[in-house]
């Protein structure tokens, strides 16, 4: 299956507030149809365990911020303490993240930034990002590893659909089964066709000079890269 990136309807600014908030809560039962926060929780686990201190995350590219209210959850049923903060673009997106990090109960901070035009505030133990890199062409995310190594001073990790048929046919199914939000019916599987394979992904961050990256399958439609920080 070749590559093709067309836009997506979420990404249009003026799609309205309520089917935005819808999208996003279809995404989010998405996301936990596929465990995309466990793949990234499992990735945590030994750092946060060894650690001495509070392990800081940051999550880029945040949505709703179903991620980090996910860790801070897992974060809690084990009773370790961590630093969590969420960033997006949109700020409709944040908006709504903060206010259900209000209703989990977690204390997350969230704030507007455009990781591809703007720096990191600041460095963290681990950045991830979760369903971003299919927005983007490849000199994009080159530069988007580049920052997180950049900025992360232990682990960062990229989530994201893996590009195949199996892939396609399973998140079309899914997005008609978890949601009746016709973004995220037709957002589905074109996230599919603009994602990326495992080889490209090895390709990509051999460009973008990293080292000590793995990327693997994750299953049901999932790739994850992970890089150490020497």
């Amino acid at each position: 299956m070749q590559r093709l990136r067309v836009p997506e309807i979420m990404d249009d600014p003026s799609l309205p507030f309520e089917e935005h908030e819808k999208a996003l809560r279809g995404v989010e039962r998405l996301n936990m149809f596929s465990g995309s926060a466990s793949i990234i929780w499992w990735e945590l686990r030994s750092l946060i365990k060894a650690s001495s201190a509070p392990v800081s995350i940051l999550d880029i590219a945040t949505g709703s911020g179903d991620i980090p209210i996910a860790l801070a959850k897992e974060a809690k049923k084990l009773g370790v303490e961590l630093t969590i903060a969420g960033c997006d673009m949109s700020s409709r997106a944040i908006e709504i993240a903060k206010l259900k990090a209000k209703n989990a109960g977690v204390d997350i901070e969230y704030f507007v930034l455009n990781c591809m035009t703007e720096e990191v505030p600041r460095s963290f133990d681990v950045i991830t990002t979760s369903l971003f890199t299919h927005h983007l062409d490849p000199p994009e995310v080159i530069r988007l590893i580049q920052a997180m190594q950049k900025h992360a001073n232990k682990m960062f990790l990229i989530n994201d659909l893996e590009r195949s048929e199996f892939s396609y046919l399973g998140v079309w199914l899914a997005t008609r089964l978890v949601t009746t939000s016709r973004v995220v019916q037709y957002d589905g599987p074109v996230s599919v066709r603009a994602a990326f394979t495992t080889d490209e992904f090895r390709k990509m961050a051999k460009s973008a000079g990293a080292k000590n990256i793995s990327v693997e399958s994750r299953f049901p439609c999932r790739l994850l890269l992970r890089g150490d920080i020497e």
